[in-house]
């Protein structure tokens, strides 16, 4: 069983968006990496019904990707705020 890279490259982003969304609406901060993986099995769900184990990890996967990516670009600022100052 492989992931398909195209599920990914859909789910991760609108993960991200989501839990922005919800961040912004403002749900704890510690609460926004469940929140993800909710929304990341949901959307992969949604995507292989015929498949739900296939779902579950593609829904993992991309909710792992959009968290990790938001915490890359987040340690990269704070890391250049106290560089700076």
């Amino acid at each position: 069983m492989t992931i398909p890279p195209e599920d990914q490259a859909l789910l991760t982003p609108l993960i991200m968006f989501l839990v922005w969304v919800f961040g912004q609406a403002g749900w704890p901060r510690k609460f926004l990496p469940l929140l993800a993986l909710f929304f990341g099995i949901v959307g992969g769900l949604a995507l292989h019904w015929d498949q739900p184990m296939l779902g579950v990890l593609v829904g993992i996967s991309a909710a792992a990707a959009a968290v990790g990516f938001h915490s890359g670009i987040k340690n990269t600022v704070e890391g250049v705020r106290q560089a700076k100052g």
